[in-house]
């Protein structure tokens, strides 16, 4: 018996007669991230109301007691939430999307893009403001705002985020 043509899904008995190609000249690229992107669909099974907004909104004491949430259909929270429960191992921080590519979802007259956030409002109204939902104005992307709104502190401002970007299953 002579090795295979292609993989297969049956083990050897042994090595191969044959080895392997060499390695390669230089290293290879390490694993890219993906970036973290909170569900919008998730919530505890206490209440909707206790989604990964919510779960955003605590001080890292109570953040990882909140973190270990279960939800409707048992995915604990620091899977659905990674970017609220802080799950920096698991995922990228996203970039912070251009102004004007993200609306929410119901819009304000005050409140209608993430540059609004600028316009000198309360530390109060800022934070319940980053918890709104919207989504992508031309790809439909349903994301929080605190996920790619600058002003709100949660996504990497270096450079506006592209419709291309790979985001971390959270659905």
């Amino acid at each position: 018996d002579g090795p295979t043509s292609s993989p297969t899904n049956i083990p050897t008995d042994g090595p191969t007669e044959i080895p392997t190609d060499s390695p390669t000249a230089g290293p290879t690229k390490a694993p890219t991230l993906l970036y973290c992107t909170d569900s919008t669909t998730w919530s505890a099974v206490k209440s909707k109301k206790f989604n990964c907004a919510w779960i955003q909104t605590h001080k890292k004491k109570q953040l990882k007691k909140k973190c270990k949430l279960s939800g409707k259909n048992g995915r604990k929270a620091k899977d659905a939430c990674p970017l609220a429960c802080n799950e920096k191992d698991a995922c990228a921080k996203p970039k912070c999307w251009k102004n004007g590519q993200w609306e929410p979802k119901k819009k304000k007259a005050y409140f209608k893009k993430c540059s609004d956030l600028e316009v000198g409002k309360g530390k109060e109204k800022k934070k319940i403001l980053c918890q709104r939902t919207g989504s992508h104005k031309e790809n439909g992307t349903k994301v929080f705002a605190y996920e790619v709104c600058g002003k709100c502190g949660h996504c990497d401002k270096s450079s506006g985020r592209k419709l291309t970007d790979i985001f971390h299953s959270r659905r």
